[in-house]
């Protein structure tokens, strides 16, 4: 009996490649990486969409890409396209090669695409609407996507390292990620934690014109530190970040404010500190970093790990 084959159609964006196609071993698994097209491609594209030119509207996006992905014609694949996003392009793709399944997983949240204006949005939606009458199969980490947009639901996703080394300790506590309505968390966990003499490293961006560090980096600050910290903003609902799954593999202890983490099976309270945002306090901190990371079973650890969860979502599975 031959492998079902899974082709995964993705944007180049670092902790993607870094995560799902870097930690990818399965033999039956293909990626194919686009790179935006630059601003005269995209004219060009979009004009050969509009008038149905397909075929030069797909080379016109990817002149690069366009025989590897024309081969898929020929094959007996089903598709993983990385983002609801990017619908147009993945769209036109699997009209070129004519997958037997073709899956959608959206690892942003939706309502997040809302700061694009009112007209980019509703067109984010008719898009998603308009693919699952033609077949697409839409899935999501995020619980309420699935339920406000009517997808599958599937867990958050990671990956197992065995290119990079532990790092030594260097702090105690480490965050990295934009404001997003957190500053006034972050800033009383700062002093909260510094008020205690532990060291850390918050890295807060403001806004899209400070440059966030290559997420090598960021890797090598998780390994390098004591505990993650996680601050989910104010009625957020969007699923389980990253923050909690580095923590688990890198075998971390976490810091967060998502009490909602108590029903994950990889929950320990040896391993995670769950914090009251309205009341910052962090009482029985010191005893907490004081105790050994309690090791979670391999088994559980698996379920994130990015092999398991395409094989049993996208390959044996129906999202």
């Amino acid at each position: 009996m031959l492998e079902k084959k899974l082709v995964i159609f993705l944007f180049q964006y670092s902790p993607v490649l870094r995560i799902v196609q870097d930690g990818c071993l399965l033999k039956n698994v293909e990626f194919v990486v686009l790179k935006p097209p630059k601003s005269f491609q995209k004219i060009l594209y979009h004009f050969l969409r509009i008038v149905g030119l397909r075929k030069l509207a797909l080379f016109a996006y990817s002149p690069s890409k366009y025989n590897v992905i024309t081969t898929y014609k020929k094959r007996n694949i089903s598709a993983l396209f990385w983002g609801a996003y990017g619908m147009p392009i993945w769209e036109l793709i699997s009209k070129t090669i004519k997958p037997i399944k073709k899956y959608v997983f959206s690892w942003s949240p939706i309502d997040e695409e809302k700061h694009r204006g009112v007209k980019t949005f509703n067109r984010l939606i008719s898009g998603i609407n308009e693919a699952k009458k033609n077949g697409f199969i839409f899935a999501t980490y995020n619980p309420n996507d699935a339920e406000k947009y009517d997808m599958n639901l599937t867990t958050q996703v990671y990956r197992k390292y065995w290119d990079i080394d532990f790092q030594i300790t260097q702090r105690d506590f480490y965050f990295i990620g934009k404001s997003k309505g957190r500053k006034y968390i972050l800033e009383t966990l700062k002093k909260e934690l510094t008020k205690r003499n532990f060291s850390i490293d918050f890295k807060i961006f403001e806004d899209k014109s400070q440059k966030f560090i290559p997420y090598e980096d960021n890797i090598r600050l998780s390994l390098s530190s004591r505990c993650i910290v996680d601050v989910i903003a104010k009625n957020y609902n969007a699923g389980q970040t990253l923050r909690p799954l580095e923590a688990l593999f890198f075998k971390k202890k976490l810091l967060t404010n998502d009490s909602s983490i108590v029903n994950s099976d990889f929950y320990h309270p040896d391993n995670i500190f769950i914090f009251d945002e309205n009341n910052i306090t962090l009482n029985g901190i010191e005893n907490f970093m004081e105790k050994p990371f309690h090791e979670i079973d391999e088994s559980i650890t698996n379920k994130y790990d990015v092999n398991y969860w395409l094989k049993h979502f996208f390959i044996n599975g129906d999202a």
